[in-house]
């Protein structure tokens, strides 16, 4: 806004993107895209998260989607297996509990949005995505009976203790200190995202004290309509050109470079492991070796969900930028009983409405389900 400041901006999420574009403060790419062939090269329905009126004012920076890690270690030595459905995982949950282990590790002391990551996933293997894709366009409303068991399920896990230990636990806990007793198997599960897949490896192994090894799967399906397995998708970050720069040709080669060169992009994408997994399709034998078994998975077994449609939508790509702050911040109010899940579920649906009426929507590729 000051008509200064960098060439290229990285942005932090979809909808905060798409508030920049409308501010004016991000140069329009579609230009650019065209010239170098953008549209083609990276998955469409990417790309069209930052397209507002036919224009382009952003590339995504990577895909961004939630998972389940677990201490491998722990569930081999107990004789558990990963659940996939809600029976399965309260039935486990319950086992691990008893044990005095922490079932389910989670915390929002060092990022204050850490309940939409918890919100992306109760939404969409429980709600599902048919019911999240009709509220997004406008079909059905957020403060439906869905969405609303979706929240007191989330809620519920919690006041058991199979959540975070609880919601004091929750808010007072640092993920350093969770991550250490997840690596020494004190923590059995980490609902998150898979960005932390670059960071997960510090708790466990020699350099963590230990000789645990973690793995992920796919969060099981909370209801029998939600096939299994099912990721919620969407993009975390992007890179945009500042409208102020006077060297947009320039930033405009960089972009394609950081986002056409494959070996370069596939090389990124094994030096840390999915953090920089720009969308582009990749197949298991197109990865380089040297990455990360567990985190070259991610990549093809997002691919191939994305590819059968078993796949729902992430708050911070979907969500216009009120609706995505109130998911976390309402949430929040819901664990410390200032508001009930039908209250937070309501304010979520005027809020969304709001947005809609002003034109702020992110948009999505429309989608049939059978």
């Amino acid at each position: 806004q000051a008509r200064s400041g960098p060439d290229i901006v990285r942005g932090p999420a979809a909808t905060q993107t798409i508030a920049w574009s409308k501010a004016g403060v991000l140069a329009d790419l579609s230009g650019y895209a065209n010239s170098y062939g953008w549209t083609d090269k990276l998955d469409s329905w990417a790309v069209q998260a930052f397209t507002q009126q036919g224009k382009i004012f952003a590339l995504p920076l990577r895909i961004d989607t939630m998972m389940l890690y677990y201490n491998k270690t722990l569930f081999d030595s107990k004789g558990w297996k990963m659940p996939q459905s809600r029976d399965e995982l309260e039935s486990l949950c319950t086992e691990i509990n008893g044990a005095g282990i922490m079932p389910l590790g989670t915390s929002n002391v060092d990022w204050k949005a850490a309940s939409e990551w918890l919100m992306s996933i109760f939404f969409n293997v429980d709600s599902g995505p048919k019911a999240v894709y009709e509220a997004l366009t406008g079909k059905i409303k957020f403060s439906d009976p869905v969405f609303v068991d979706a929240a007191t399920l989330l809620q519920s896990y919690f006041t058991k203790g199979w959540m975070a230990g609880g919601a004091d636990n929750y808010f007072s806990v640092p993920s350093a200190q969770l991550g250490a007793r997840f690596g020494q198997g004190k923590v059995a599960m980490i609902p998150q995202g898979e960005w932390f897949m670059s960071q997960v490896g510090s708790y466990f192994g020699k350099e963590a004290n230990n000789t645990n090894e973690w793995d992920w799967a796919a969060f099981p399906s909370l209801n029998t309509q939600v096939p299994y397995p099912t990721y919620p998708v969407g993009i975390g970050g992007s890179l945009a050109i500042n409208e102020a720069s006077k060297n947009k040709d320039a930033a405009a080669a960089f972009l394609n470079w950081y986002f056409t060169d494959r070996t370069a992009a596939l090389q990124r994408m094994a030096d840390v492991p999915a953090t920089y997994n720009i969308p582009i399709p990749v197949t298991a034998d197109q990865l380089p070796s040297s990455i990360d078994p567990r985190a070259g998975r991610e990549i093809t077994e997002v691919n191939k969900a994305i590819d059968a449609g078993n796949y729902g939508y992430v708050t911070w790509t979907w969500w216009p930028p009120k609706s995505d702050v109130w998911v976390y911040q309402g949430f929040d109010q819901v664990l410390t009983k200032k508001i009930t899940p039908k209250q937070y579920c309501q304010q979520l649906a005027d809020t969304f409405d709001q947005e809609k009426s002003q034109g702020t929507i992110p948009q999505i590729i429309a989608r049939t389900f059978g």
